[in-house]
């Protein structure tokens, strides 16, 4: 069954607290917040109600109820009339927050009041019930559940438009951490994860690696073939990279044709071994590109430092593979 709450729920907590107080207050068996949107339904009669939602003797269907066991019982001079007993959710401690199938059968209801409300289009139901008197008059009750449905109400009416908002802010802050052509890293969501990671290492010394690379030819590409063309070998490129780096692994592209790997929990010899991995991957797919890389095995050089000299020694790579492609040619 769906849970009504979440867990840790700020709202979850008010909404307990207030249920809880209800309870005491009135005497009551339990109380109980479903929400009554799912198709499964169990008919009580009802002795008592809030005039302003039931009267006396009206039939409810309570959705999401199970095992309704139908009594009949004979009245003197009237024949056998129906009664129903019900499995209703009681909970000796709090919370009284979820319809669930570990279900207390205690007897015919006797005093049951409810209050329906809707948010978001999905409709929840205050049930505050007792298999005897309650201690408060049938108005004080009324009140009551009036007044514990509307704090529901808000409560979880609070809960959505938080969850809302947080929702449409990680997708604000996703587009603005993220590369629109790769759908991964761009130079902030970069700059980000080495924040995040530099305050770890800060806490906890640890190696970690950074590589810069540079795609070559891509200008070629462009002039020859058109932007789209170079666009499509910038898409393959960070996707051979993303197949290639460990999921623990950061990629992202810093600009142009400039990308660039945080490679935590990752020392100087296994730098090597991933240098290696890269230059095969790239043989393989056709895909030439210079890169640079360097290492921190104790946890005492800022990345920053780091991404410096793996920027200067990307260069001196390029530069020696453009030297040795024009000694080829000639």
């Amino acid at each position: 069954m769906r849970q009504v709450f979440l867990p840790g729920d700020e709202a979850r907590a008010s909404i307990i607290t207030a249920m809880d107080q209800v309870r005491t207050t009135c005497g009551a068996q339990g109380v109980l917040l479903a929400s009554t949107s799912e198709n499964r339904e169990a008919t009580v009669e009802i002795v008592r109600s809030s005039p302003s939602f039931l009267r006396v003797g009206d039939s409810l269907t309570i959705k999401r109820l199970p095992r309704v066991k139908r009594i009949a019982s004979r009245n003197a001079g009237s024949g056998t009339t129906s009664r129903y007993q019900v499995d209703i959710n009681f909970i000796p401690n709090p919370p009284y927050v979820e319809l669930s199938n570990e279900l207390l059968s205690y007897g015919p209801v006797k005093s049951i009041y409810l209050r329906s409300f809707e948010v978001d289009k999905e409709e929840f139901l205050v049930c505050l019930y007792s298999n005897s008197e309650m201690a408060l008059p049938e108005n004080g009750l009324a009140m009551t559940v009036e007044m514990l449905a509307l704090h529901c109400e808000n409560a979880l009416k609070l809960r959505s438009a938080l969850q809302k908002l947080t929702q449409r802010l990680d997708l604000v802050e996703t587009r603005a951490s993220s590369d629109e052509l790769t759908g991964i890293l761009n130079r902030h969501g970069f700059a980000l994860a080495i924040s995040r990671e530099q305050k770890r290492r800060e806490r906890y010394p640890m190696p970690v690696s950074v590589f810069v690379l540079d795609l070559d030819g891509l200008k070629t590409i462009n002039d020859t073939y058109g932007h789209k063309a170079g666009d499509q070998h910038i898409q393959r490129f960070a996707k051979v990279l993303g197949q290639t780096c460990r999921a623990i692994d950061f990629t992202a592209r810093l600009g142009g044709d400039e990308f660039a790997i945080l490679a935590p929990h990752t020392d100087a010899a296994s730098a090597e071994l991933m240098a290696t991995r890269l230059r095969r991957v790239f043989t393989e797919n056709g895909i030439p590109a210079s890169f640079g890389y360097a290492s921190d095995d104790v946890g005492t050089v800022a990345i920053n430092d780091l991404i410096v000299v793996a920027d200067a020694q990307m260069y001196s790579n390029k530069q020696s593979r453009k030297s040795l492609q024009r000694k080829n040619v000639s």
